[in-house]
């Protein structure tokens, strides 16, 4: 088996609590009092939907392609999973746009020249500077701590979209000398259809399902595990919203203060935290 029992164990913890997770974040959007119309339209039609989003393409992964289960799987089965990883890509990249045009929003934020800005300076990145600059030291802190991940998501994000897509193997060669030596076998009987099958049976026994994807062989992108990578990044994109609820309310008047705490229990209630 690919996974160790112990990955296993933590992979369905994450899993079991996801829609749980994902519920409380999106109630708590749709709870907050936004003062802009824009700004909940973004938090509410665009980052709830999106979570909710990121949630059935992760269950619809897992269920393709059980993390627990070694077998080769059929080549619709990956397809289909190589389908959600793709939506679940754009999905958070889009979440964290729709975090940041909320944010924008609500709080009426320009460019330095005091006018609207372009679709293309909005985002949460390190280069959308207009933007970096309203957040508190906490919030920037925190974004700057995970560049690496803001990298590895913009790479593959852009990838996707305008070069190679995403590719998930049926499976790999773990004994290449045996493969190719019945690979030569079997070109030796082309005529003798039940010993060429008998030969591809023995041959898939030097072959294994491994759990990785992948967007260009020429470019050497890295090959990701990614069932724990789609739990990583549910769950940085469910952390990064719960401290954009904490921005929002950043000097908020005493009243709406005590809303967003309230709230804010209730999401931890729904996790049992």
């Amino acid at each position: 088996m690919f996974f160790s029992q112990k990955a296993i164990d933590e992979m369905a913890g994450g899993f079991q609590s996801m829609d749980e997770r994902s519920n409380a974040l999106v109630i708590a959007f749709a709870s907050f009092a936004f003062r802009n119309d824009r700004a909940r339209e973004f938090a509410t039609h665009g980052f709830s939907r999106r979570i909710t989003l990121l949630t059935h393409c992760i269950e619809n992964v897992f269920d393709r392609l059980p993390p627990n289960e070694d077998a080769i799987p059929t080549t619709e089965a990956c397809v289909d999973a190589a389908a959600y990883v793709q939506a679940f890509l754009f999905n958070v990249f889009g979440a964290l746009d729709n975090l940041a045009w909320t944010w924008v929003e609500e709080r009426g934020i320009k460019n330095r020249e005091g006018g609207q800005l372009k679709e293309t300076r909005v985002g949460l990145g390190k280069k959308y500077k207009e933007i970096r600059r309203t957040f508190s030291p906490q919030l920037r802190g925190y974004l700057d701590a995970h560049q690496d991940w803001f990298k590895h998501l913009a790479d593959f994000r852009h990838a996707l979209a305008h070069r190679i897509p995403l590719y998930i193997p049926r499976y790999a060669i773990v004994d290449k000398k045996s493969y190719d030596d019945l690979q030569a076998a079997k070109e030796a009987v082309i005529g003798d259809p039940q010993e060429f099958d008998r030969l591809t049976g023995e041959q898939m026994k030097h072959v294994q399902f491994q759990p990785v994807m992948v967007h260009s062989l020429s470019e050497r992108s890295p090959r990701i595990v990614f069932h724990p990578q789609m739990l990583s990044d549910f769950a940085m994109v469910e952390e990064i919203g719960r401290r954009m609820l904490v921005e929002l309310a950043r000097d908020l008047p005493a009243e709406r203060v005590g809303l967003v705490q309230r709230l804010w229990r209730r999401f931890r209630s729904a996790l049992g935290l």
